[in-house]
Parts: C-alpha cells; sequence; structure tokens
C-alpha cells in the first residue's frame, strides 16, 4: 500500500512539473544551461548575439521591454558592462534598473533539467540568485567582448 501511495504521489508530481514546464513562454525564460542538454534559453541567445556584434544600445532599450527575460538580461549586462568599463550607465537607464530591481513581475527561470520556477523579478536580483547569472557574466559575456577586440 505505501507503494502505491509513493508511486502515485511521483506521478502526480511528474505530471504537474511537465505540465509547468509547457506552460512557459520559452521566450520569456531565463535559463544558461537547461534541460539535460545545458542549453541557452532563447532570450540568453539573443543577448549573446547583441553582445558579440556590441549592439548595446539595444540591450538599453530592452530595459523598456515587455519581456521580463529581456529586461532582467539588460539589467544584469548592461550592469555588468558599466564594471568591466566598455559601457557607461546613462542616468535614465539607471532609473530603468532601480524599478526593475523592485518589479514584482513574474519571470521563468530554468537550471539543468529539475529546475523551473516563476519569481519575481526583484528576486532574481537577490544575494542569493544572482549566482545564477554571476558564471554567464563571469565567462561568456567577457569572452564574448575578447573576442571582438
Amino acid at each position: 500500500m505505501q507503494a502505491v501511495l509513493i508511486f502515485s504521489i511521483a506521478v502526480f508530481a511528474f505530471v504537474n512539473k511537465a505540465k509547468a514546464q509547457g506552460d512557459v513562454d520559452p521566450e520569456q525564460m531565463i535559463g544558461f544551461s537547461c534541460y539535460a542538454s545545458g542549453l541557452l534559453t532563447e532570450p540568453v541567445n539573443r543577448f549573446n548575439n547583441l553582445i558579440s556584434k556590441k549592439k548595446y544600445k539595444q540591450i538599453s532599450k530592452a530595459l523598456d521591454s515587455s519581456n521580463s527575460a529581456e529586461r532582467f538580461l539588460a539589467v544584469v549586462t548592461l550592469e555588468h558592462l558599466d564594471s568591466l568599463g566598455v559601457y557607461k550607465l546613462l542616468p535614465n537607464e539607471k532609473m530603468f534598473i532601480a524599478q526593475i530591481k523592485l518589479s514584482t513581475e513574474e519571470v521563468s527561470v530554468c537550471s539543468g533539467c529539475t529546475y523551473f520556477a516563476v519569481l519575481p523579478l526583484k528576486d532574481l536580483f537577490t544575494p542569493q540568485m544572482r549566482s545564477f547569472s554571476q558564471w554567464w557574466l563571469d565567462h561568456t559575456i567577457t569572452d564574448l567582448i575578447r573576442q571582438k577586440k
């Protein structure tokens, strides 16, 4: 009886997890290593492309995007570029960034094949969640910038 109960709970959890993953719009998901294959999500791929082509103004425009994943990526990208001395944040960009960091608008995130969540944007800027994007910032962005020098 206990085995049937455990099996039923496992199936229920799996079905709900699959449904939750299926309900997520991949165009609005942030992920630097998703699913078993460790894929980047579409918004991250787009930002890699913008960074490699030094289209910083387009990244800046994403601060006002209706896509919450793009707004998050714009914030962390522009702040990182500013910290590297590659880009200088403008006062209006700093204002957008401050608003985004307080936003309760939801964004989908994934990591690996087991972690999928919908979180308020502001939660992605906490120290605990900052590591979520830090590797991408420290390695991928820096490598893309170095390749273009």
